[in-house]
């Protein structure tokens, strides 16, 4: 009796079932390392050459990214986004654009602005507050809380990317209006999946519209600036969270106004909820993620089809100007945070604080990220997996056949 190869297609479906499997890429014939997380992967030794993920905290996020092992950590924004592992090295991101594909809309930018300064205009009205809720739960804080409102960095880029001002949000009225062009964020605008910098961070990865500035500084006014940092020991330094399921690393997200300007939420120490400022050279430094989110719409392609790839999602339907995110607030059974926490979205895990972060000061998600997801991306995973299997018996049974 001849001994029969088994399939390469019937190897590689296997090899999809089991987390952390070597298999051959076909386009350079070097065996690349999977995981399915980045924790995963941060806990592996002995580790070279390129690695992949199939999701940042979980598979089919929309954090998939490729990654090469180096022995140190690089400098600037790659060392800053760096996964370092168990044995002292380093999963460095390889494949990111460095540049933006898309112009602005300057009457998009416009608007925009305008609403991110009506904030700043509220003055001691607001003040950087993570233990409270914001318009962004879909109470009525006027009615509810007393001055200085509840603001955090990611509740106020939130606010102003959905279209609304100061003066069309619960701080001031009974219901959360759209009072110009917003990003067309789809469900994720009710899902909880935007709150917090580095949730909202990884959407706009997932849909194609980032790049990793490394000193370029190629922003414009109306860019969303997103702020990576490894930990740091000390106590007057800061310690922003680098758990394993923060995306990139990042702690903070302003908005560039223009002139070495930026509008931010960031700590009670700046004297307002809002401020428009000098963009400092600290934050300069930790400046990684950028994103023009007046080029995005919700018909790219979804994070979970890079789920088991470890490729990141292609871009392929792109508008200047995307359609209005929906006015409609979360759900009731949506805002079930209890009271004394960010919003009913989850906050952002850590801390809306560029200057002085505050690890664990934010109040837990109340979701994983993705986890509706999940069962839909593991069924996915497992149903393609199967459908190779079958193509490789049939292969098999076929070749005893003409045998």
């Amino acid at each position: 009796m001849k001994k029969r190869a088994i399939p390469a297609v019937l190897i590689s479906a296997i090899a999809l079932l089991i987390p952390g499997t070597a298999y051959a890429n076909p386009s350079s014939g070097d065996d690349v390392r999977q995981f399915q997380t980045v924790e995963e992967m941060s806990e592996a030794s002995g580790l070279s050459g390129t690695v992949r993920t199939a999701g940042y905290a979980e598979a089919g996020d929309g954090g998939a990214m490729t990654y090469t092992v180096a022995a140190a950590q690089p400098q600037g924004a790659y060392g800053d986004i760096a996964v370092p592992l168990a044995d002292g090295s380093w999963a460095v991101p390889q494949g990111l654009d460095e540049q933006p594909d898309a112009p602005a809309d300057d009457s998009a930018v416009e608007q925009e602005l305008a609403r991110a300064q009506s904030f700043a205009a509220a003055g001691t009205d607001l003040i950087w507050d993570s233990s409270r809720i914001t318009p962004l739960s879909g109470k009525v804080i006027h009615a509810t809380d007393t001055k200085p409102y509840a603001v955090t960095c990611s509740s106020f880029v939130n606010m102003v990317l959905m279209g609304w001002d100061y003066e069309h949000t619960t701080y001031v009225a009974d219901e959360n209006t759209r009072v110009g062009e917003g990003v067309d964020f789809g469900s994720a605008a009710q899902s909880g999946e935007l709150s917090g910098a580095a949730n909202l961070a990884r959407w706009f990865h997932a849909h194609g519209r980032t790049w990793l500035d490394d000193g370029s500084s190629q922003y414009q006014p109306g860019d969303v600036l997103f702020f990576s940092q490894q930990s740091v020991s000390g106590d007057s330094s800061p310690t922003p969270s680098t758990e394993p399921n923060q995306f990139a690393n990042i702690y903070h997200v302003a908005l560039y106004v223009g002139d070495g300007r930026i509008i931010h939420s960031y700590g009670p120490e700046s004297g307002a909820g809002v401020v428009e400022e000098d963009f400092s050279a600290s934050l300069r430094d930790d400046l990684s993620f950028v994103a023009r989110p007046y080029a995005v719409t919700t018909e790219e392609t979804s994070p979970d089809e890079s789920a088991g790839t470890g490729q990141e999602p292609s871009s392929e339907t792109t508008s200047a100007v995307p359609g209005p995110a929906p006015t409609a607030e979360p759900s009731s059974t949506q805002a079930t945070e209890p009271a004394g926490t960010d919003e009913a979205l989850p906050a952002d895990p850590a801390g809306d604080d560029a200057e002085a972060p505050k690890p664990g000061s934010e109040e837990p998600a109340s979701r994983p990220w993705g986890l509706p997801r999940t069962g839909g991306t593991i069924m996915s995973f497992v149903g393609a997996a199967m459908v190779a299997v079958g193509t490789a018996a049939s292969l098999v049974t076929r070749r005893r056949r003409r045998d």
